[in-house]
């Protein structure tokens, strides 16, 4: 048998890397789309699972880690203490996405595994017993209501959420007898006939009190919408996007900070969307769920990524809410 020469040995060694450096390809490929799926999870952009070292540091982050902590992965002995934080934020994230400790230890060992089970599959629901005795409180009533008691039960009602910012003002026109003065010492002169100006006159009032019209119209729905709590506690929610959270991380959309005594309140627990007038609210992989009103009274839990309009109460794991239109003012 004829020894190997150094251009065989060569090919041999260009062969190998090639199919190593596939293989990671292939693994950083599934790792990032898994973690991908739990940023969104946790509303934070998918984007950045893909971009090596920064999907480490959100992770992170994310996790209540410092992301800088992330050089100690580079350290040699150092990088055991980096093995360990990062241990620890994927134990805290599984832990807000309803998983366990056993869910942990494939952080560690596999991390796309850690990221597919946490992104792709739904956890186990947990804490709907204590949630669905709560019932219905209409959205206009403005009543504190106390958390320890039981809120009675509402008769069916249809939402009106979508009336107050997008309805033009009933009585908008009524400026019109006001208007025709202004336009008569204008249209007198250049038209010596008497009926002349009586026509257009009526004509440009209209349409400058449909222009004022929708000028008011479209005003107040940039105005936050106020979300209140059961204790009166009260937290502007700006359209048309916000995270609600005990402590949710800053990311595309705005967030709202609850503060939340029980803890049982997510760190990024739910996202409020207002489409076509009407708030919807989706879960974001809570612990303890979201549970909305329907429009006959009954409370509903939401599963995991799922979405449903705002009809009346909602509960953020046990904290009841209502969402209240924002205040009108007249000039």
């Amino acid at each position: 048998m004829n020894p190997a020469t150094p251009s065989d040995q060569m090919i041999t060694a260009t062969l190998i890397g090639l199919l190593a450096l596939l293989c990671l390809t292939g693994l950083h490929c599934w790792y990032a789309a898994a973690l991908g799926a739990v940023f969104r999870r946790l509303g934070l952009p998918a984007w950045r699972a893909w971009v090596p070292v920064w999907n480490e540091v959100t992770l992170l982050e994310r996790g209540g880690v410092p992301g800088w902590s992330v050089i100690y992965l580079f350290i040699p002995l150092v990088n055991l203490y980096g093995i360990v934080l990062h241990t620890t934020a994927a134990h805290r994230i599984g832990a807000e996405l309803g998983r366990g400790t056993g869910t942990t230890v494939f952080g560690v060992i596999a991390p796309p595994v850690w990221a597919g089970v946490l992104g792709w599959s739904r956890a186990p629901d947990r804490g709907a017993g204590p949630v669905v005795q709560y019932r219905a409180v209409p959205v206009g009533q403005r009543a504190e209501v106390a958390s320890s008691t039981a809120v009675p039960t509402a008769p069916s009602w249809t939402p009106t959420l979508d009336v107050a910012p997008a309805t033009p003002p009933p009585m908008s026109p009524a400026p019109a007898p006001a208007s025709p003065p202004p336009p008569r010492p204008v249209i007198v002169p250049a038209l010596p006939a008497v009926p002349a100006p009586s026509c257009p006159d009526p004509d440009p009032d209209p349409d400058d009190a449909d222009d004022e019209g929708t000028v008011l119209a479209v005003a107040p729905a940039r105005d936050p919408w106020v979300l209140q709590l059961d204790d009166g506690r009260q937290f502007p929610v700006p359209p048309p996007t916000a995270v609600l959270g005990r402590r949710p991380s800053v990311g595309e959309f705005p967030t709202v900070q609850l503060a939340d005594p029980g803890r049982t309140l997510s760190k990024t627990h739910a996202r409020l969307d207002l489409i076509d007038g009407v708030w919807f609210i989706t879960d974001l992989g809570s612990t303890n769920g979201v549970t909305v009103t329907e429009p006959d009274g009954a409370p509903r839990r939401l599963d995991p990524g799922t979405r449903a309009p705002v009809t009346g109460r909602i509960l953020l794991g046990t904290l009841g809410a209502l969402l209240l239109p924002p205040e009108r003012t007249d000039a």
